[in-house]
Parts: C-alpha cells; structure tokens; sequence
C-alpha cells in the first residue's frame, strides 16, 4: 500500500473519531486535569496567558511549546504535515516560526480563548508527528549550541574576521540570535549588532572621518574575536540532587568548591540558589529540566519526596527514556543500598505506598495539599522503574569519585558538552 493511500485512510479515521461541527462550543478543561495531562503526557508543553491583541483588556490563555529543527526546511516539513492534521480535525494552532524555530499556541478560540480539550487533542497529534520522526528533527533546547554545526558556523565567522568582512560577520550572529541560548550572550550580541548597524549608518550618511572609520573597524574587529570567544567557551550548569546532612552533604560541599574554583561550570545547589522566599517546587522542577545533575545516592535520598521527586522530573523530561535519563545524571554512592535485595526493595516500595495511603487521607479527610499528594504519587508509580534504573547503572562511591579532585565527574561533563548527543 503506498504511502498516500495510507495517510488518506488514516485521515478518513480522524474524521470518523472526531465531530466536525462544534453547535455548542467545548468547555473549558478543569485545571487539576490539565496540569496532570501535562505533567504525565504532554512534556514540554506548558501554561501561558497573554493579552488579546485586538481587546488587551481581555487574557487568552494557551497551551505553548516550542520545537528546534536542524533544518528551515524541516520547519516547513513538519508544519505541511500538521495541517493535514488541523483541516481534519478541524482546529487550528497560532504559530511563529524564525528560522529553525516553531513556536506553537493552542487555545479554542470558539469558546473564548481558553484551553480546551479540542487543545489536548491537536497537541498530542502535534508530538506523536514530531516523536514519529525520529532523530530527522532534533530537539535539543539546551544543548544546540553544542551541535557539530555550530563548529562551522564558528570557524566561518572567523574566516569573515580575517578577510575584514564585518558586515557579513555582524549579518550572521543577527541569525545565530533566532537559537537558544544563554541570555547573557543574547545580550552581548544584540548589543555589537545595534553598535554596529549605527556605526554603518553613521559611515553611509558621512558623519565620520577616516580617522573615525579606521578607530571602529579596530574596535568591531576586537569586539567580533570577543564573541567568538563568548560563543565557543559554553558552561554547563551543574544542579546537586541529595539530602541534607553528614557525608552526604560533604561531598556536595566538596564537589560544589572543587567546580567553583575550576569556573568552568556554572553551579547551581539550594542552599546558594534558592533565595529567601524561593519556591522550592519551582527549584526542583528546575533541577528535573537540567543536563547536568549530581545525585548523591543514599537511603535517606530514597525516602525523600523532595529528592525523588527531583529524579522522577528527570526521568519525566527524559520522556520515560532510562538511557537519556543516564546522559544527565552523575550518580554519587555515599552507603551501599543493595537494591539486589529483594527485602531491601520491599521496604522501599511499602515507605512509598504507605506514604501515598497517607496524604490521600490528609487530602480526603482535611483537604490538604493535594500537589504534595500528586508528587507523592509521581514518584511511587515510577518508584519500581526508579530503583530498578539506580540498581542498573555503575555509580561508584565517593571514594573513588573524589580522587584527583573529582576528575572522574569532570571528565564525565566535558564529553557530555562535547558530545551532546
């Protein structure tokens, strides 16, 4: 069966599957389910809220995610084949695409701008398109600076620098801007971009002398060899997942002094980092979206919601995926575990459904946090493929991973920048 007759018979399903006049339009999705939906399902799409252009007294809220493509080409591929998609269902998204990035917003317009399940629908469509590519469309937030063509795209800016050729130079990092990156570079860049479209405005208008020319040429020439080296020297942030106290702490302590010292690394751990009046949920959450992530293995880490509920995030942004999960993680083991044992494994799995049993009562019987109770069971219904993946992998003790100031660990992360992928 070819290819066309194939997507025809698949959109013939979805026409069958869903209404296609809407008489009454669909109510708004209650939030508790939403943000489940999320949280279980659609990664990486989140909650936002703008003003109305055409009425900015007036708040639209919207299911947002953003993809990066290798290619524009692959842009233009993927937002073909969600048409299809849309027209069939039929809803459609607001999108703005920049390059190699699509922005996607989502929200029924028919019943006034909120998120229906007309939403969840076209969103889950719009990941199973992008998953069924597989590795030909790559989305890689946080490390696609680190992808092997920016090595070229760095070498051809040099190449312009040496020929004396800023204006093609200043045109490129103009493009390198529509890419993720740290909003310090962001700002450096956009800052010798608008100094030099001025100086070229100024120079084609005659306002400077020669002398002034020759002084800016020296100036842009220094400023351009100043990015090159901002964009090529990339510090991995490093976030600490443990419990607090005895050695526990200490190797974090070490480590923490040991990356500092290095400044290759930008560090990231609670007691630094999260300010006075801090979320907490929103610090673990953060620690669940890193690349970079220590975790200090112990049987007090095993019982703690805070901490694993930080592995479960990672595990949840890893889509599930032990083996990308194993790319972020830099497991230290402070005590031996034994998860081999299987009464070792039966007290884990007992603590966490006692624990589950526990707030469900709090939140039945006094209305309690019911997100402590949603955390709680996060992690207990991944708890078997949690201590199953930590049973797996080769985590050596502190001992080892101390010596020559934590080498090991270091060597770990600079692969892992080099080699993204």
């Amino acid at each position: 069966m070819d290819s066309n007759k194939e997507n025809k018979l698949d959109l013939v399903a979805l026409r069958k599957r869903y209404p296609q006049n809407f008489p009454i339009p669909p109510d708004k999705l209650d939030e508790e389910k939403l943000k489940l939906i999320i949280e279980r399902e659609l990664i990486g799409w989140e909650i936002v809220s703008s003003p109305l252009p055409e009425n900015p007294s007036q708040n639209r809220v919207e299911l947002f995610r953003e993809y990066i493509f290798k290619t524009f080409d692959q842009v233009l591929e993927y937002m073909s084949t969600v048409a299809t998609i849309c027209n069939t269902l039929p809803h459609h998204p607001r999108w703005e695409n920049t390059w190699t990035t699509l922005k996607i917003y989502l929200s029924t317009w028919d019943s006034d701008h909120i998120i229906s399940y007309k939403d969840i629908m076209l969103a889950r469509h719009m990941e199973n398109i992008y998953k069924s590519s597989g590795e030909t469309f790559i989305n890689v937030h946080a490390t696609k600076r680190q992808d092997k063509e920016m090595g070229e795209f760095f070498t051809y800016i040099e190449s312009l620098l040496e020929k004396g050729d800023f204006s093609e130079a200043f045109k490129n990092l103009n493009q390198y801007l529509s890419q993720p990156q740290d909003i310090n570079q962001r700002i450096k860049i956009e800052t010798a971009i608008k100094e030099y479209n001025n100086f070229i405005n100024a120079a084609v208008l005659n306002k400077l002398s020669e002398s002034e020319v020759t002084e800016k040429n020296i100036y842009f020439k220094s400023k351009l060899k100043e990015i090159i080296e901002l964009l090529k020297y990339f510090k991995p942030k490093v976030f600490f997942s443990y419990a607090w106290g005895g050695e526990r702490e200490k190797i974090v302590d070490d480590l923490y002094d040991s990356l500092k010292k290095d400044d290759k690394y930008e560090v990231i751990r609670d007691k630094v980092n999260l300010g006075y009046k801090g979320l907490i949920s929103e610090f673990m959450k953060g620690i669940g979206k890193g690349n970079f992530v220590v975790i200090v293995l112990s049987d007090k880490y095993l019982r703690s919601e805070y901490c694993m509920f930080e592995l479960y995030e990672l595990y949840r942004n890893s889509s599930l995926n032990s083996v990308e999960l194993l790319k972020k993680i830099y497991p230290i083991r402070v005590e031996n575990l034994d998860l081999n044992n299987t009464k070792v494994l039966r007290e884990y799995f007992t603590y966490w459904k006692d624990l589950e049993a526990e707030w469900k009562s709090l939140v039945t019987d006094f209305d309690a946090d019911q997100r402590k109770h949603r955390m709680i069971q996060s992690i207990r219904s991944s708890i078997s493929d949690l201590l199953s993946f930590l049973n797996d992998i080769n985590s050596k003790t502190k001992e080892m991973l101390s010596a020559d100031d934590f080498s090991e660990i270091k060597a770990a992360i600079k692969e892992r920048v080099q080699n993204p992928q």
